[in-house]
């Protein structure tokens, strides 16, 4: 026997009203009309749609009109409504053919996703929409509610629901005066649009149409909330009479304190304005008298007793958007779906009605709702609302932004459209290639420092891929209160200099810029989304050749945090030419997973820039690769280009990542690569710098050239000598991206009672990275003598030939502690000779002693 709270309230109106009732416990009764053979009763005893094929389905049942009516009853549709695909409840109608009819209808179905009922007073062939519930409340599949509508003498109607099917009603809108359609003999019943494949998901249920019980009890107060400083709404357990209820002196605050004004805002709710601040988590009493319901009975001298809570609107960091879920597949252990999670870390109640989430192309804005201190909120599309209730509190929204897998900018605002918090995020914050393929969130690490920016963020460690409504696995809080500092300046033009910080800036906060030399500024500005970055505009230009230094006084970060003094240095970029950047580094076979890096070494004395640079690998293909980044390099430094710098700078501790540059570059193959570096002046190409390598060129003795890159050992020599690459050490992490190479060596500083010199006079051919080859750089005063070097062991044997080549005066021979046949030598001393003949006659002959040790 089916049994709810809104049939016994029918049952018990019924037996002192005589009204109607159903619930169809034997099937449907001979007085309903109209398209009787398109219903069937279900074994849930409810009223089924159960028609032959697509169309309009119509069932109306008589029922005795009063002046006051109480209408109860359940709908189901199993599935999404649509206009194709909708329903009717005709409350009250004077005829079969709706066409012709005069009715109140209650409409439920309409194309997108707003779906909600909407109340219509229909005269024939027009209508008139009056109210309608709550949007999106009837969006998704099963569209359910269970309704209780009054309609009083005085044709005032109220309208209440329960969206879970029970009868725990919440009241949704009041109306005042709505038209007298005078229908005499009334028909009640259900109308549906369907098309074939839902032509029986359609129910109606729990019927009941009675005279309400006579009201002798006046109304009372059930609810205080504080808006703001000094409005209260008021809510009563029923509808109020305006007059009585907008009266000023029939309410009194704290027995002294009369309301300024009153503002209805439902037929049930007021606003009381009072001129005062009301105090958060302060009591209070309400006095209130002479206030009516719709019926005459009158509340006298009552009070409520409330605590304040403040509710405020969200200003600039309220609230900080903590979890991001992007990239939902393939499934790790959350809902295929995403999602954003914000929190409240204002300290107070704050109201989101009307806030506005955004990626920038999609907006979608927030419904009412009260989002307490220190909660976490899941804000997902509304469709997907029921998976994530399971996590926490959720709310669900209409147009809810699709966001970018590899990168967007998630922004909240405020109703006025200001920046509460925005997160600019891109792939490479996940900092593990495995995890931004798809399965996890990416969680703030510091809410305490909300101005950082891809530092704060990191893929969720939990093993379910996230945590929603939670605290983030990855959470470290402690509070920001350092101001911002710089990283880097470098000028776009002559006059314009960009300058980037380590954290968000506050706009306010940006003052006493001055540079040296002297140059005047004209502007400051603040570059979005990553607000993090300054430019400069001048009115006087950059000079080529001269370092400048940029002072900074009183820059704040976006929490008001300061820095009393910042300087960096720059110089307006010169023109390279041949040889001026070189490459010094390069990883071609990385980690799995990992990616591809190059470096260049600016081995002029000029300041030189990114910007024009070109880059190929003419062993894959002939296509040319623009270095996308404004980046300086000044003289003696070094900068690694890749595709993703946070996996190169992440995997490798012996590394910058200041000097590690996102732009795209050529693949490589893991056998090697015909590297070329180039400057597009003026749309025609100078190379710079270009050499041959592979897999060969690394330590013989290594044993696996997986992410191990490649590195130059003097920057004077040239590129593509292979004597000039050795293996990255171990000890320096097998790679050191934006860093002086781990086999460098200054040829600069010679020795000048000899005309080379040794790296060491031990060599410890082990593979693991340290003193694992000899290298012997020559300073000689003229090119063209012929060397003769060899190694013997110390009875006199010859055991490794190392080179009979013509040398440059600047040149470099490298011997990696095997014999001639590729064998490593034993531990023991040996002696190093050297011949050079010059064809003029001049002959140098030198030994030296070497000594391997494992």
């Amino acid at each position: 026997m089916k049994f709810n709270f809104s049939i016994l309230f029918c049952l018990l109106l019924s037996a002192i009203n005589g009204q109607w009732k159903e619930s169809f416990p034997s099937g449907i009764d001979n007085e309903w009309i109209g398209d009787r053979s398109h219903f069937v009763v279900n074994a849930n005893q409810q009223l089924q749609l159960s028609a032959p094929v697509a169309g309009t389905s119509v069932l109306l049942h008589p029922f005795v009109v009063t002046d006051s009516l109480i209408w109860i009853f359940y709908f189901k549709m199993e599935f999404a409504a649509s206009s194709s695909n909708r329903m009717n409840i005709l409350l009250m109608t004077d005829r079969l053919n709706q066409d012709s009819a005069n009715a109140y209808v209650l409409e439920i179905g309409e194309n997108g996703s707003n779906d909600n009922w909407k109340f219509y007073v229909k005269q024939q062939q027009s209508k008139v929409l009056i109210t309608e519930g709550e949007l999106t409340k009837l969006a998704f599949d099963p569209a359910q509610a269970r309704m209780m509508i009054q309609k009083n003498a005085d044709n005032s109607w109220m309208f209440s629901s329960d969206y879970s099917g029970n009868s725990q009603f919440t009241l949704e809108a009041s109306l005042q005066m709505v038209p007298d359609l005078n229908i005499s003999s009334p028909l009640f019943g259900i109308q549906c649009y369907f098309t074939d494949t839902r032509k029986d998901k359609f129910f109606l249920d729990d019927i009941c149409i009675a005279s309400p019980v006579t009201d002798l009890k006046a109304p009372e107060i059930i609810r205080a909330t504080v808006n703001s400083d000094s409005i209260l709404q008021i809510q009563f357990d029923e509808a109020v009479d305006s007059l009585s209820s907008s009266n000023l002196d029939n309410y009194l605050l704290d027995g002294s304190i009369f309301p300024e004004n009153t503002k209805r805002t439902a037929a049930d709710q007021l606003e009381l304005e009072f001129n005062l601040k009301f105090s958060s988590s302060k009591n209070y009493r309400l006095h209130y008298d002479r206030i009516s319901d719709l019926k005459g009975n009158r509340a006298l001298k009552q009070f409520f007793d409330f605590t304040s809570e403040l509710i405020i609107q969200p200003a600039s960091l309220n609230i900080l958007i903590t979890e991001i879920m992007a990239d939902p597949t393939p499934v790790v252990g959350l809902p295929e779906k995403e999602f954003v999670e914000i929190k409240n870390v204002s300290g107070q109640k704050l109201d989101l009605t009307d806030c506005i989430l955004t990626d920038g192309s999609t907006e979608s804005k927030l419904p009412k709702y009260f989002l307490d201190a220190d909660v976490n909120l899941i804000l997902c599309n509304i469709r997907d609302t029921q998976e994530f209730k399971l996590f926490g509190s959720v709310l669900g929204l209409s147009s809810f932004p699709s966001l970018n897998n590899s990168g967007d900018l998630v922004s909240l605002r405020n109703k006025n459209q200001e920046i509460i918090n925005e997160v600019n995020y891109d792939d490479t914050w996940y900092r593990s290639p495995t995890k931004k393929d798809g399965g996890y969130t990416l969680e703030l690490i510091n809410t305490g420092s909300p101005c950082s920016g891809k530092e704060n963020w990191l893929a969720s460690q939990h093993f379910s891929g996230g945590t929603p409504g939670a605290i983030n696995s990855v959470a470290n809080y402690h509070l920001d209160i350092s101001g911002p500092k710089i990283i880097d300046a470098y000028p776009l033009n002559e006059f314009e200099i960009k300058l980037i910080f380590d954290e968000k800036l506050n706009q306010s906060i940006l003052s006493n810029f001055t540079l040296e030399p002297a140059r005047m500024i004209a502007s400051v500005d603040l570059l979005s989304p990553s607000d993090n970055e300054l430019l400069l505009v001048l009115n006087e230009a950059l000079e080529k050749g001269i370092q400048y230094k940029v002072m900074m006084k009183m820059i704040g970060d976006c929490l008001g945090n300061t820095s009393n003094l910042e300087s960096n240095t720059f110089a307006l970029p010169a023109e390279p030419i041949y040889l001026d950047l070189v490459w010094s580094e390069v990883l071609f076979n990385p980690y799995s997973g990992g990616s591809d890096f190059v470096e260049l070494y600016n081995r002029s004395n000029k300041v030189l820039s990114l910007n024009k640079l070109m880059i190929k690998n003419k062993a894959s293909n002939d296509i040319w690769y623009k270095v996308s980044s404004d980046k300086i390099i000044l003289p003696g430094n070094y900068l690694a280009l890749t595709i993703d710098p946070e996996n190169v700078y992440h995997r490798y501790p012996k590394s910058d990542s200041t000097k590690i540059i996102k732009t795209q570059i050529p693949s490589i193959d893991d056998d090697g690569g015909n590297l070329q570096l180039a400057y597009n002046q003026n749309n025609t190409l100078l190379i710079l710098d270009s050499f041959t390598f592979s897999k060969d060129w690394h330590h013989p003795f290594l044993q696996d050239d997986e992410g191990v890159s490649l590195e130059k050992i003097d920057m004077e020599g040239f590129s593509d000598n292979r004597n000039n690459w050795q293996s990255a050490a171990a000890s320096f992490g097998y790679a050191t991206p934006g860093l002086a190479n781990s086999h460098y060596i200054d040829t600069t500083n010679v020795n000048t009672d000899k005309p080379y010199n040794l790296s060491s006079i031990i060599i410890s051919p082990n593979g693991d990275s340290y003193r694992d080859f000899l290298s012997i750089a020559f300073h000689l005063n003229k090119s063209g003598y012929k060397s003769k070097i060899e190694i013997y062991d110390l009875s006199g044997q010859k055991l490794k030939s190392l080179s009979y080549q013509v040398l440059s005066s600047q040149d470099l021979i490298i011997w990696n502690g095997d014999d001639d046949a590729g064998s490593i030598l034993p531990v023991g001393n040996y002696i190093l000779y050297m011949e050079l003949l010059h064809p003029h006659g001049d002959k140098l002959e030198f030994k030296e002693r070497l000594v391997v040790d494992h």
